[in-house]
């Protein structure tokens, strides 16, 4: 018989190597960093935003489940675009197994080290050096790619004014930091040939709920007819207020997710946002058991689908016309 003594020693012993094999065991899960651009970091949950859902939903499908077999690590720029490529060389410093982030995360991880692996979704990647081509990145970023995008935003407002053809004032609601990227400059330089005045409406870092109220004081001030939404992160975070502002103040809206159309938007064109999610997280997936993302082919997002809200066009005073209708893959009645 052990003595009552040793056998309360040895118990100890062996809750304290039970508690560092534990402990050993946690510290092994692999590590996803996620860098967002405007949620809070509580927000960045399975059981949060639509796309978060996806996201999460779709990892676990392939097999990692937070907590169970996989560490996650939530930063947020929390509005400020500013701030991602400073978080991206923050979380680097992290060692994480994998980050998912956009073009600006990534760039910053980039800036210090290329063998932290990158899940990012984005355009410019190749201009921005994050990649070396679609088909082989080449370095330590794959992912999600919506280059097909960039002249999305022409098409938008063609769609806009066909549906209206008598606007003539439409302003374009973005971020400043993005008035010179590719797809606004093609925005820019569609309007004067479809006779359309286009008035900058530009949000400044960080961007918050008061920013847009401004932007729209501001449209009303100049006579805007109408708004085109650009491709931030920020505007599709922001969707309900921007939907209710632009209902508020009468202004017909496209957007580029169909988000902001179930929000109470008029119309939208793009691709569907939470198809990015579900390709990003399959690609993290694909990461965590060991694929390199050099090695991993970026996918090209290019299936497209014209939402439309007549609930809002009546709002409006709006008659959509049929060629219009006929064109669209979704009417909201």
């Amino acid at each position: 018989m052990i003595p009552r003594r040793r056998s309360m020693v040895l118990g100890a012993l062996g809750a304290i190597a039970a508690s560092r094999q534990a402990a050993a065991q946690t510290k092994r899960l692999p590590r996803l960093a996620i860098i967002a651009t405007t949620l809070h970091e509580t927000e960045i949950v399975e059981t949060g935003p639509r796309n978060w859902r996806v996201f999460f939903g779709e990892l676990r499908r392939r097999g990692f489940e937070e907590g169970r077999n996989l560490g996650i690590e939530r930063w947020s720029a929390r509005g400020d675009m500013a701030r991602l490529p400073g978080l991206g060389r923050e979380v680097a410093s992290t060692k994480p197994d994998v980050v998912y982030t956009n073009n600006l995360g990534a760039a910053g991880i980039q800036s210090v080290t290329t063998s932290v692996p990158v899940v990012v979704v984005g355009t410019d990647l190749i201009n921005m050096g994050l990649v070396d081509s679609l088909a082989r990145p080449g370095r330590n970023v794959t992912g999600v790619s919506i280059e097909f995008a960039q002249d999305l935003g022409a098409k938008r407002l063609e769609l806009l004014r066909e549906t209206s053809p008598t606007l003539s004032r439409i302003a374009l609601l973005v971020p400043r930091f993005m008035w010179d990227w590719t797809g606004v400059r093609q925005v820019r330089e569609t309007a004067p040939r479809l006779g359309v005045t286009l008035i900058s409406a530009l949000l400044d870092d960080p961007v918050q709920p008061p920013g847009y109220r401004r932007a729209f004081a501001e449209m009303i001030d100049q006579g805007v007819e109408a708004v085109l939404i650009g491709d931030a992160a920020a505007n599709f975070v922001y969707a309900p207020l921007i939907a209710e502002l632009a209902t508020a103040n009468r202004l017909p809206m496209m957007a580029q997710v169909r988000e902001l159309v179930d929000a109470g938007g008029l119309m939208s064109y793009g691709s569907d946002a939470a198809e990015w999610f579900r390709v990003a997280a399959f690609y993290v997936a694909r990461v965590l058991q060991g694929e390199k993302p050099a090695e991993m082919p970026i996918r090209l997002i290019d299936k497209y689908e014209l939402v439309i809200n007549l609930k809002a066009a009546k709002a409006l005073g709006l008659t959509i016309p049929p060629a219009i209708l006929a064109r669209a893959d979704e009417v909201i009645e």
